[in-house]
C-alpha cells in the first residue's frame, strides 16, 4: 500500500513539475519571440500623440525571423535567352526567327516571320543591369507601367487570358519554390490589362511582376521582371519588428496606418548576384485621404 501511495505521489509531483516547466517555457518563448503588450500600447500612444491613428491589432506581435535566399542565375545572358525562348515558343509556337541588336544598356531582339524575313512581328527589349524586359507586338503602342496594379480586381479576367498567363509563367519558371498570383486588372476600349506578381513561401514579391496586355484574347504586350532561376537559403536572420518599421514612415503625412504585412524583395548585390530578402509592406491613409503603400527591407 505504501508503495502505491508513493508512486501516486511521484506521478502527481511529476505532472505538476511538467506543467510548471511548460508554463515557464511558454512564458520565456513569448518574451523572446513576441512583442510585449506594454511595448505595443506605448507605440500606439506615441503614434497617436503624433496624429497617427492605429489599431493595436494592426501591429504584428511576432518578432519575424526569416530566410534570405540567393538566386542561382548562371548569367544575365542566360536569363535573357530564357525569356526569348519562352515568348517565342508560347506566343509564336516557334514559327518565327529572331535577330539580336546590341544596345548601350542591354539587347533588343526582333521577332520576324519565318517566311517573310523582313516582316517584324514583335520585339523584346532587355536591360543588362536588372531582370526587366518588355515585349510588344508590332503596331502596339501602350505606355508601359513600372509597377503592378494592386486593385485586386480579378473576377472579370477570362479563362483564356488566365490560361495564357499560366502558360507563359510556367515556361519562365525553373523552380517550384516560386508561385504567383494575379493582383489586379483594368480595361480600356481595346485592351485588357492584368498584373501578376511572384510569390515565395506564401509572401508577395511586389517588385517582381509582369504586366500583361491582351487584345481580342491575344497577349500583345508584356513588361516587368521574373525570377526564373532556382533559389537556396543563404542566411537566416531575426528581422525588424512590427513596431520599429512604423517609425520609418514619414508620420507627418499620415493620418492612419491600416495594415502591415511581410513581403520579399529582389535585390542585386555589388558583385552582380541576386538575392530575395524579407521586408515589410505598410498600407496607410495620408492626410488627404488617399490610401497608399510603402515598402521597407526588414534586415
Amino acid at each position: 500500500m505504501e508503495g502505491r501511495t508513493i508512486c501516486r505521489l511521484l506521478i502527481v509531483l511529476f505532472c505538476a513539475l511538467s506543467i510548471t516547466f511548460f508554463v515557464l517555457y511558454r512564458k520565456e518563448y513569448k518574451n523572446t519571440n513576441y512583442l510585449s503588450d506594454e511595448f505595443v500600447v506605448d507605440a500606439v500612444e506615441n503614434l497617436s500623440s503624433s496624429g497617427v491613428e492605429i489599431d493595436p491589432a494592426v501591429i504584428d506581435r511576432k518578432i519575424p525571423e526569416k530566410d534570405i535566399y540567393s538566386v542561382e542565375f548562371t548569367s544575365v545572358d542566360a536569363y535573357q535567352d530564357k525569356v526569348v525562348r519562352t515568348l517565342v515558343e508560347k506566343i509564336y509556337e516557334n514559327k518565327v526567327t529572331t535577330l539580336d541588336f546590341d544596345m548601350p544598356d542591354g539587347v533588343s531582339v526582333g521577332i520576324y516571320d519565318s517566311s517573310v524575313t523582313d516582316r517584324e512581328l514583335g520585339r523584346i527589349v532587355m536591360n543588362d543591369n536588372d531582370l526587366f524586359f518588355r515585349f510588344s507586338k508590332t503596331g502596339i503602342n501602350i505606355d508601359s507601367s513600372v509597377s503592378p496594379n494592386f486593385n485586386e480586381q480579378t473576377d472579370g479576367i477570362s479563362d483564356g487570358n488566365r490560361k495564357m498567363i499560366k502558360t507563359l509563367i510556367t515556361g519562365l519558371s525553373d523552380s517550384a519554390d516560386f508561385s504567383y498570383r494575379i493582383c489586379g486588372s483594368s480595361y480600356s476600349d481595346e485592351y485588357v490589362f492584368v498584373s501578376v506578381i511572384q510569390v515565395i513561401d506564401g509572401y508577395d514579391i511586389p517588385d517582381v511582376f509582369l504586366n500583361f496586355a491582351f487584345y481580342e484574347g491575344e497577349v500583345v504586350d508584356i513588361s516587368g521582371s521574373w525570377i526564373t532561376g532556382k533559389i537556396k537559403p543563404k542566411y537566416h536572420n531575426k528581422l525588424m519588428n512590427g513596431v520599429n518599421v512604423l517609425y520609418k514612415l514619414n508620420l507627418e503625412k499620415i493620418s492612419k496606418i491600416n495594415e502591415e504585412r511581410h513581403v520579399y524583395f529582389l535585390r542585386k548585390s555589388e558583385d552582380g548576384r541576386f538575392f530575395v530578402v524579407p521586408g515589410w509592406e505598410i498600407t496607410y491613409t495620408d492626410k488627404n485621404g488617399a490610401v497608399k503603400k510603402e515598402y521597407f527591407e526588414a534586415l
